[in-house]
């Protein structure tokens, strides 16, 4: 990826992930320091901001368990994998969040996150599985992570939102925290999947082409290639 793509692929992402999401209401929120080509998040840290609402950040505190802990101005160290994280013992339960930004590696048709394989997220979210009041789950990354392969296992952490430089995919029907126009158009294709024998992927705004992927529910598909 060219420094150009990547620069202006985050500020689509970032853009579009503002206008998505009601960051007025969400209170706890889930951020991450970005590792390698992981998509940067300064822009929705001032938009929280904005709103004097909390960040917490991923804390590896051994090698199985990860806590999220209050980015308060706290110093910063680097963790073995060289990834800044902060340094305090203000922690917050996963069950507390209001929206959590989780990066990934890839994702397949279901949503599932793929990570780098040491399972921090998938263990620490783990009592999220089956809860009716979770957090709103938000992947940032770029088109090409994402696959039309199946190959997520039980324990992989599942997106409500997967938001790329093309566009916005939605898995699981968590609309709390959305803004009021995209909740208007997850509400559009509720009542379209309550129609006899509608089946297929909902397209809102745009056309797939034979090589997008058809999986899930694509809500925009707002840009050409960066």
């Amino acid at each position: 990826m060219s420094d150009s793509f990547i620069t202006d692929s985050n500020l689509i992402i970032q853009s579009q992930a503002i206008e998505s999401i009601d960051f007025k209401s969400i209170i706890n929120n889930l951020l991450y320091f970005p590792y390698r080509y992981e998509v940067s998040i300064e822009l929705i840290e001032k938009e929280i901001n904005k709103y004097s609402n909390n960040i917490y950040m991923p804390r590896i505190i051994s090698d199985k368990n990860m806590l999220f802990n209050l980015l308060d101005g706290s110093p910063l160290v680097k963790n073995k994998y060289g990834i800044n994280e902060i340094n305090n013992n203000k922690y917050l339960d996963p069950l507390s969040f209001d929206c959590m930004f989780i990066p990934f590696v890839g994702i397949d048709s279901n949503g599932q996150r793929l990570g780098y394989g040491g399972g921090y997220f998938d263990r620490s979210l783990e009592v999220l599985k089956g809860t009716k009041e979770r957090p709103l789950i938000v992947g940032l990354g770029y088109d090409y992570q994402v696959s039309k392969e199946v190959y997520g296992e039980k324990h992989d952490l599942k997106y409500d939102l997967v938001i790329t430089e093309r566009r916005v995919l939605s898995f699981i029907w968590n609309i709390k925290y959305l803004s009021l126009p995209m909740t208007k158009y997850l509400k559009l294709i509720f009542l379209i999947l309550a129609l006899p024998l509608r089946a297929e992927p909902i397209l809102l705004d745009g056309e797939l082409s034979e090589s997008d992927w058809e999986s899930g529910f694509v809500i925009t598909d707002y840009y050409e290639t960066v």
